[in-house]
């Protein structure tokens, strides 16, 4: 959490960004959402333990909020 605040307050911007923190639906949404607003257009968010509920819900979730993102692979 408190890395995703430092870049976006630094002004970074990523073309890749790896979610791999608190598996707990709420931090790790929060955790798609910060790389979302980080990301170049094409960027790509890469999320580990997607199979473990509170991720996997988080992306489901995103998804469902954000039809302009898609998902790459066949996890969710």
């Amino acid at each position: 959490m408190d890395f995703f605040l430092e870049i976006a307050r630094q002004r970074v911007t990523l073309d890749l960004a790896l979610i791999d923190g608190n598996h707990d639906f709420e931090f790790a949404l929060f955790d798609l959402q910060m790389a979302a607003r980080l990301l170049r257009p094409g960027g790509v968010i890469v999320m580990d333990n997607a199979e473990q509920t509170g991720p996997f819900e988080a992306a489901r979730a995103f998804i469902e909020r954000h039809p302009a993102w898609r998902e790459l692979g066949s996890a969710i």
